[in-house]
């Protein structure tokens, strides 16, 4: 294969990208890139502060095993000002030292990798790195990630097995929780001491949220006699599969449909009314989040709009990262369970959390077509 001429390269910014992909072409020819950097010197390969070229150095060292000076192009890359290695060279550089120096490697994924946030992903842990630690036998790895909610269509033969009693549900974490009030409250201005007051003189408590709203317009998207009655079946529904209900209903609603505050007296459950020129929404995400999101709210639906409005609240990158909102959404997508009307049925509960779950010495990753991929860890 045909190669450029090292000989008086101009390593400027041009020069660096054809470099990288030259390199990449000759990415077998391991002579090629050892040719590279005895011609230009580590120092100079990453002042250019090509990634890509970076990437390619590294790959080589990698394969021709050489510790040392891996070691030293990290360190160098490190002491250089506005240039960091790539997420996939650190878990390249994970796979070289987990057999090698497995101490190593878990500061490379723990500091490197989960403490970082991605500005274009919502998590920073992809599919795409569970099927390369998968597929790698990275396994140890694994007891790093219970909580992260992501799957994968890959098994590597590992059994796919059927969750247990031993399954956990989990939850938001209580900073984003803080966070999460914070954003909410402040878009309710005055009506957050309401809602606070409300909240805390609930005589029943409520184990599920019923967005009265979304049900009573299920039908036709309009409030008529028929689906007053269907409001009243979740109410009774809900009281049968899941446990007391919390009933969040627009003021306007009760003001204008008579029969509505009939069916509430009726039926004895606690309801919030929401004012006028406010969603609906905003306060059952209260209601949701105060209750650390362990509540089932009742609804078709998913709610998107407001974890995208959430998410865009972030002004400053210390406060949050994008992957607790990924965890957010994962959790507010399993907590809401839709309904059917016509068969006066509201979805199963599921106790458990469809994530990664780390049980004894075993890890338990979701499969994309159900089930979890069993995985021993040690």
């Amino acid at each position: 294969m045909e190669q450029i001429n090292l000989t008086n390269y101009n390593l400027d910014t041009k020069g660096a990208s054809k470099l990288a992909f030259e390199l990449h072409k000759n990415s077998k020819n391991l002579g090629f890139t050892e040719k590279v950097i005895e011609q230009f010197g580590l120092d100079l390969l990453v002042g250019t502060k090509n990634s890509g070229l970076i990437s390619n150095i590294l790959n080589w060292l990698i394969t021709v095993g050489n510790t040392q000076m891996i070691n030293q192009l990290v360190s160098k890359v490190n002491d250089t000002s506005n240039f960091k290695l790539m997420k996939r060279d650190f878990m390249s550089l994970i796979c070289y030292f987990y057999n090698l120096d497995f101490s190593k490697a878990q500061i490379y994924f723990e500091k490197d990798i989960l403490s970082k946030k991605s500005d274009t992903n919502a998590s920073i842990i992809q599919t795409k790195d569970i099927d390369f630690i998968l597929a790698h036998g990275l396994n140890k790895l694994l007891k790093y990630l219970p909580g992260l909610f992501i799957n994968t269509g890959q098994n590597y033969t590992n059994p796919i097995v059927q969750a247990d009693g031993n399954f956990k549900k989990f939850t938001i974490k209580p900073e984003l929780q803080s966070y999460l009030l914070f954003q909410i409250e402040k878009s309710l201005g005055n009506y957050a001491k309401t809602i606070r007051k409300f909240n805390g003189q609930i005589n029943k408590p409520y184990l599920a949220i019923i967005d009265a709203g979304n049900v009573l317009h299920g039908r036709k998207g309009k409030i008529t006699s028929e689906s007053i009655n269907d409001l009243e079946n979740i109410i009774m529904k809900t009281r049968e599969t899941i446990g007391e209900p919390l009933v969040v209903i627009h003021k306007k609603h009760i003001k204008s449909y008579t029969k509505l505050q009939e069916v509430l007296v009726k039926t004895e459950v606690t309801y919030f009314l929401t004012p006028y020129n406010f969603n609906d929404d905003v306060f059952i995400m209260w209601f949701f989040v105060k209750s650390g999101c362990l509540t089932w709210i009742i609804s078709n639906d998913k709610y998107r709009d407001h974890i995208y409005n959430f998410q865009n609240s972030l002004k400053n990158p210390n406060k949050q990262d994008e992957s607790s909102f990924c965890e957010f959404s994962n959790v507010i997508n399993e907590q809401t369970l839709t309904y059917n009307l016509e068969l006066n049925q509201i979805q199963q509960t599921q106790p458990y959390s469809n994530c990664i779950q780390t049980i004894g010495n075993f890890a338990y990753i979701p499969h994309t077509f159900g089930g979890f991929i069993k995985v021993q860890i040690e």
